[in-house]
């Protein structure tokens, strides 16, 4: 099922369960949590998760409102780079390896350019926007290198991260939560 056939609360329910439950189908979470973390109600948080099982992207695990991802949710928010139509990559983790492997290149270009993107419209104060600017040219600069390397790079993430809890940006830092493995 493509990204594009669910309804937008929907697929941030679904991105939301694959975060809590770390993407593993024998986790269990309260449907009722994943629904207050999205400001929704407990008529609301059930309703997406019946959608939701409906569409087998998710499973009943307790009559008490717990529920599970399935693989089929495991492979839609992997397979559309964890539930972001701008591809940044939130479906894989970085590798603990020293350097950056081609698919975390990849992964951390995609949401490079989706942080360069947003930088314009988060109103940030000019010494916040220096920070962030300085944090993506250091991975740039990691980026050109011809053994870039994963500390570094997780290092800066982890700093725009806090720069996107500070402005409430949740959909950046939930991407770069993914990403650094947080």
């Amino acid at each position: 099922m493509p990204r594009s056939s669910l309804e937008q609360t929907d697929h941030d329910f679904l991105q939301q369960l694959y975060h809590h439950t770390d993407g593993n189908v024998t986790a269990q979470v309260s449907m009722y949590e994943i629904g207050e973390a999205l400001n929704l109600d407990r008529d609301a948080s059930s309703q997406v998760a019946q959608t939701l099982i409906g569409l087998d992207l998710a499973e009943i695990k307790t009559l008490s409102g717990g529920i599970g991802i399935s693989p089929g949710g495991i492979a839609l928010i992997e397979g559309d780079g964890a539930g972001d139509e701008a591809g940044t990559g939130t479906g894989s983790r970085l590798s603990g390896e020293p350097v950056l492997s081609p698919a975390d290149l990849e992964s951390v270009e995609q949401l490079v350019g989706y942080l360069k993107e947003e930088a314009g419209g988060l109103g940030l104060s000019f010494d916040r926007l220096a920070e962030l600017v300085a944090d993506l040219r250091t991975i740039d600069a990691q980026l050109a290198s011809s053994r870039p390397k994963t500390d570094i790079v997780r290092g800066c993430f982890k700093s725009i991260g806090a720069l996107m809890a500070d402005l409430d940006h949740q959909a950046a830092g939930d991407r770069l939560k993914a990403l650094i493995g947080e």
